[in-house]
């Protein structure tokens, strides 16, 4: 009997049922490994942990229905993968080789034995994917029962959609297109259909259209998004004048401000093609430039502020840690701030000069991540766009700046980034850049890295310094580390280092060490002293390994490393070094410098 051609499927039901017991699924040759690192793993777990409905959609996976009743995954590998490693450390029973990897024993060898008691022996020769992974979510529930009870809990809420492609489907053929097809309908698409609806006039409606297109395309700098009469209409001649006095500009391409249901809009979505750039010439080096948040996430930090530009209510000190920046109530919250009422015409205009404000002041004082040449990795980057005129021909053409004065601004600002890994509760975003746009005509450099620094001695002083818990352990707080970092970075400013997504908290002595029966008491094991945050990958070969074979085996990843990582190795001059009491003195230096800057 062929199976059903969609079908929804609840990710944990009753009797210990889950999407990972009824059925066996096997990656094939032909998709990648497993990839999603710290940020794709906190957002998963923010999403299950957040969700208020009383049902919740986790997304679509895409299969192929063999004759042997296995499912070979052609969409969706990477989140099914995740829940496998989620449903391994809540102890949820899984089926017999639930999910396996086709041709790949090291896979398949790292997920059987992911929770077996022998796990310290064969960690090197694991899967390095599958167990990085595995070891984000360890660190993040691991004997915080509470927090496993509620993942419990929600994900008997959480659904996944299971669609089976037509029998006889050319599967690559399939997946070629599944992975190069356009975007489908979101959430923002609806949001700006609503609100152009509600404009009045077909050249504001216009022009409302073009804003959005342009900062809705988060890479590069949103000068690049508009035409050539456009661009210098809101940014002048040289294409960086922060003086967007007029909303209104007719451009003559009304077909992208035509008056649409939203059904009409779904209608016209076409899943096999690329997006179209939205100039008339693209410009490559906009993938020079990366955005660290998305369009949806952006629209809610300036929904914010725009709120409270119409009501007055702005001040230096605004407290924005309540609310999280929940892009799933990207609908709502626009729906709620502009309703159907007299005077929301003018309202929507108001709003889409604030989103060009904001975009534009985001583009030339806030972060990106910078890509030149072959580099893949990238770094982090602080660039204005700028013009020169080229006499012979009477063009202008751009080029990227550093921000005057501002490298201790991009070092804060990467400091917050990869401290706040989700977008949920990144508010030093909107903080920042409500500071910038309440006072963008008298911008200092100097005031900024105070308001940035500001964010982040609030975050230490309230979540450690006031709590008086120097041996806090795995709990404490990312913020703590990567704010020393910073202050050691300012004593020494070291070319080499550049804050990197290090989201593992280690011991430099281990709880449970290899090659020795001597326990430390817990005061000093789980002293900020012997503390260090690494990267998931390092923390997975460091093991139980003592202090000295750490600094001499990963030598090189330690360079790479935090700052405070790199005192302490160095403090570890031989096998006897790295005491108890060199522990707690080297913590106790630390925690003054904390205390000194915050005093400050």
């Amino acid at each position: 009997m062929p199976d059903n051609t969609i079908k929804r499927i609840k990710i944990l039901a009753g009797g210990n049922t889950n999407v990972l017991s009824t059925a066996k699924y096997i990656i094939p040759l032909y998709q990648r490994a497993f990839s999603w690192e710290f940020p794709e793993i906190i957002q998963m777990l923010d999403d299950i942990e957040n969700f208020t409905t009383e049902n919740y959609y986790l997304g679509t996976l895409i299969v192929d229905k063999r004759k042997d009743g296995k499912y070979e995954v052609i969409d969706g590998q990477q989140r099914l993968t995740a829940l496998y490693l989620l449903f391994t450390a809540l102890e949820i029973p899984l089926g017999s080789e639930a999910v396996s990897f086709e041709y790949r024993p090291k896979s398949d060898d790292t997920l059987s034995r992911l929770n077996k008691a022998e796990l310290i022996e064969w960690r090197q020769n694991a899967d390095a994917g599958i167990l990085s992974g595995f070891d984000v979510i360890i660190k993040e529930i691991d004997g915080n029962i509470e927090r496993k009870n509620k993942l419990k809990r929600q994900l008997r809420k959480v659904n996944l959609v299971r669609v089976t492609v037509p029998p006889n489907t050319d599967l690559n053929k399939y997946f070629e297109i599944m992975n190069n097809r356009g975007e489908q309908l979101e959430q923002q698409d609806i949001v700006k259909s609503r609100l152009i609806e509600l404009i009045r006039g077909k050249d504001e409606r216009d022009a409302f259209a073009r804003i959005w297109e342009a900062c809705s395309e988060m890479s590069g700098y949103v000068q690049m998004h508009f035409e050539k009469a456009e661009r210098e209409h809101y940014f002048g001649w040289n294409w960086h004048q922060n003086n967007i006095a007029e909303y209104y500009f007719s451009t003559g391409k009304t077909d992208q401000s035509e008056r649409r249901t939203i059904s009409e809009i779904a209608d016209s979505v076409d899943i096999t093609q690329t997006d179209t750039d939205t100039t008339d010439k693209p410009d490559e080096d906009n993938i020079r430039f990366e955005s660290f948040i998305t369009f949806r996430h952006f629209l809610l930090h300036v929904l914010k502020i725009f709120e409270m530009e119409e009501t007055g209510e702005y001040d230096s000190d605004t407290e924005w840690s309540g609310e999280l920046i929940d892009d799933k109530k990207l609908i709502q919250r626009f729906f709620d701030a502009f309703p159907r009422q007299r005077g929301v015409s003018d309202l929507v205009q108001r709003f889409g000069l604030c989103l060009l404000q904001c975009r534009f002041l985001f583009d030339n004082f806030m972060l990106k991540r910078e890509f030149n040449g072959d580099d893949t990795e990238g770094k982090w980057s602080l660039k204005a766009l700028r013009t020169t005129r080229q006499k012979r021909y009477g063009t202008l053409s751009a080029y990227y700046i550093d921000v005057k004065n501002g490298t201790d601004s991009r070092m804060l600002q990467s400091m917050l980034r990869v401290t706040y890994t989700s977008p949920l509760v990144m508010h030093w975003v909107t903080d920042f850049l409500a500071w910038m746009y309440f006072n963008e005509n008298d911008y200092k450099s100097n005031e900024a890295v105070v308001k940035l620094e500001n964010f982040a001695k609030k975050e230490v002083r309230t979540k450690y310094i006031e709590e008086g818990n120097n041996s806090a352990g795995l709990g404490t707080h990312h913020i703590v580390f990567n704010y020393l970092d910073y202050l050691l970075w300012q004593e020494t400013k070291q070319d080499d280092f550049q804050f990197e997504f290090r989201n593992s908290v280690e011991h430099w002595y281990p709880q449970n060490p290899i090659d020795s029966n001597v326990r430390w008491n817990d005061k000093a094991l789980h002293h900020f002293g012997n503390l260090c945050i690494v990267s998931s990958g390092l923390n997975s070969k460091f093991s139980n390994n003592l202090p000295l074979a750490k600094k001499v085996n990963f030598r090189s990843g330690i360079t790479r490393q935090s700052l405070k990582l790199r005192i302490m190795a160095d403090e570890t001059t031989g096998a006897d070094a790295w005491t108890e009491d060199a522990a707690i003195a080297h913590g106790d230096e630390m925690i003054a410098k904390l205390e000194d800057a915050i005093c400050e």
